[in-house]
């Protein structure tokens, strides 16, 4: 079951009528519905009597994406919820195209029944299928040697809990030292912990479903994937905040590698941009947290990841959440948002999404801007 209607920005004075570029910022009809997969992900139909629902994206969380949706039914749904996987769909229709992009494969969980001389109302609580990796235990301790390359290492851990490994950008950096996990810790922990060692993103999945293991990317250097502007074609309601944090902020992080075989390996990474407030040279002084032992294949592994350190401490001294139509963003994308009459214009990175399984609902996205170091 699909819901489709035709929607305009509310609280804009001019509707979102087709505009030059971005045909998404025209005006839209958007539909949704929710697709049913096997185990292994062949597609086996649309899941019938779904009136609602969401899903939330956070680049913070452990597992990425969560979400629900709500089934009416006369009965109850045969339905097999402990071995199958849904993925939801959004498509819209705008300036004469079709755009049309997957939100992820999830596991679904219905344990109550709501019954009404109206039938059936069954939530069904959705969880990212990255949590396979998160409630899949080692059985017993792990050991790996130096010398071990980290992404063979990790595709053979997705591997392990019967997943396909996905994508994954391969990389020749191997352990610098033994690595050991106890009995008992989960996959996804000795995955994160071994993608760290080389500066690679945590574990994700992508729209598709798809695992995801690639290279860290500064957020200054990605490419900009959407401008949000207040201008005629404003995909974004005039209602948002932005929230400052300025304190604690350090312009010096160090971070340290070390091995029983050699000498530690140290990177100093610092915050000498003068048009930075926070930098040594605007405040006059130093502010570091404590020196952070962390894994490193290499000096360069251990250099990107102080860097990273610095800049994601620095990042949060500016956030705004804003509601927009839906575009297909992901985690981590950098865009752009102008708003003249609060004299913002700045480079931010998408932190958090909630999209709604309603047609008339804004997608609510929460930015985080962007600092380079």
């Amino acid at each position: 079951m699909s819901r489709s209607v035709g929607v305009a920005l509310p609280g804009v004075s001019n509707p979102l009528w087709a505009a030059a570029g971005d045909p998404l910022s025209s005006s839209r009809i958007t539909r949704f519905w929710v697709e049913t997969l096997t185990p292994d992900e062949l597609s086996y139909g649309i899941l019938d009597g779904v009136t609602g629902g969401s899903v939330e994206f956070s680049a913070s969380a452990r597992v990425k994406a969560s979400g629900s949706i709500t089934l009416h039914s006369s009965e109850v749904p045969a339905q097999p919820w402990l071995t199958m996987r849904l993925r939801p769909w959004m498509s819209v229709t705008a300036g004469g195209q079709e755009f049309t992009w997957p939100l992820g494969v999830y596991l679904p969980s219905a344990s109550t029944q709501q019954w009404t001389e109206t039938g059936l109302t069954l939530p069904v609580e959705l969880i990212d299928k990255v949590a396979v990796l998160d409630d899949d235990k080692l059985e017993s301790t792990l050991a790996l040697a130096a010398g071990s390359v980290v992404t063979d290492e990790v595709r053979a851990l997705i591997s392990g809990a019967g997943e396909y490994p996905g994508s994954v950008t391969d990389s020749d950096a191997t352990l610098r030292s033994a690595q050991v996990w106890e009995a008992g810790t989960p996959r996804l922990t000795v995955i994160n912990d071994l993608l760290a060692t080389i500066n690679y993103r945590s574990l994700f999945c992508d729209g598709y479903g798809s695992f995801r293991v690639e290279p860290y990317q500064r957020p200054a250097a990605r490419p900009l994937r959407y401008d949000l502007l207040d201008d005629a074609s404003s995909i974004y309601s005039p209602e948002f905040t932005i929230d400052e944090d300025m304190s604690s902020i350090p312009n010096r992080v160090v971070a340290i590698a070390s091995t029983a075989e050699s000498e530690p390996m140290v990177a100093v990474a610092e915050n000498l941009d003068y048009s930075s407030p926070y930098s040594i040279g605007s405040r006059g002084r130093v502010i570091a947290p404590a020196p952070a032992q962390v894994e490193a294949t290499d000096q360069a592994a251990l250099d990107g990841i102080a860097r990273r350190r610095l800049i994601e401490a620095s990042t949060p001294t500016q956030t705004v959440a804003v509601s927009i139509l839906p575009v297909p963003l992901e985690l981590l994308d950098a865009v752009r948002l102008r708003n003249q009459a609060a004299a913002h214009d700045e480079r931010h990175s998408v932190q958090s999404i909630r999209v709604e399984f309603d047609p008339l609902a804004l997608m609510t996205v929460q930015l985080q801007r962007v600092v380079d170091l």
